[in-house]
């Protein structure tokens, strides 16, 4: 996976620049740093117009309901579903497709989100898998008009090495979208994306390098 040095001379332009055409994770080893990029990223994002930024904080995240209660908030919920749509992923991943945010870009800045791959690792990789092939769905596989869809997540030294294992979903798409055991990509929920997308297209910065 490419890593890249972070450089405060030419940041942020040159991170929003990236997410043209990659999702970001941001790996450092000092909260405090973390915190600081995440919140100067969003104030930069949020300058653009026509866009929607979302941030998660990652702390509160150690489930799927608890992570969708930070997104609750902030996405169009089709009333059909407000009471239930976070008791499982296919929920998720059909608001996730449907919510339009009536704007050319969305991005989702997801803090601490290590938080999350420590208490369940199964339900982080399935919902980062989520993330980035609704992502590639808006771009190359929807009829609707584009919506540019960019994850950035932040975390420590163990979401270091889950970028570093080229069996993660920052590196490959889950083929099977419930257990990754099934090798067959018509399993997946997203199998028409992967058909298209040979990997999700994930760049990782070290604010510690």
């Amino acid at each position: 996976m490419p890593v890249a040095t972070f450089d405060s001379t030419v940041w942020p332009e040159s991170i929003v620049q990236v997410l043209d055409e990659n999702h970001l994770v941001v790996i450092s080893d000092h909260a405090d740093a973390r915190r600081r990029f995440a919140l100067t990223l969003t104030q930069q994002l949020d300058l653009m117009e026509q866009t929607q930024v979302i941030s998660i904080d990652g702390r509160k995240c150690v489930d799927l309901p608890s992570f969708c209660r930070e997104l609750e908030t902030k996405l169009t919920i089709p009333s059909a579903a407000r009471n239930s749509w976070w008791c499982d992923l296919h929920s998720v991943i059909a608001v996730l497709r449907s919510s339009s945010p009536g704007r050319r870009r969305r991005y989702l800045v997801w803090n601490d989100a290590d938080t999350m791959l420590n208490a369940d690792a199964v339900m982080f990789r399935r919902l980062v898998n989520a993330l980035f092939a609704v992502a590639a769905e808006t771009e190359y596989v929807s009829l609707d008009p584009v919506v540019l869809q960019r994850v950035v997540m932040l975390g420590g030294l163990k979401m270091g090495e889950y970028a570093e294992d080229d069996r993660s979903q920052f590196n490959r798409w889950l083929l099977e979208e419930t257990d990754g055991t099934n090798d067959d990509p018509k399993e997946s929920a997203f199998w028409e994306v992967q058909n298209v997308i040979e990997r999700p297209p994930v760049l990782v910065y070290r604010l510690d390098a």
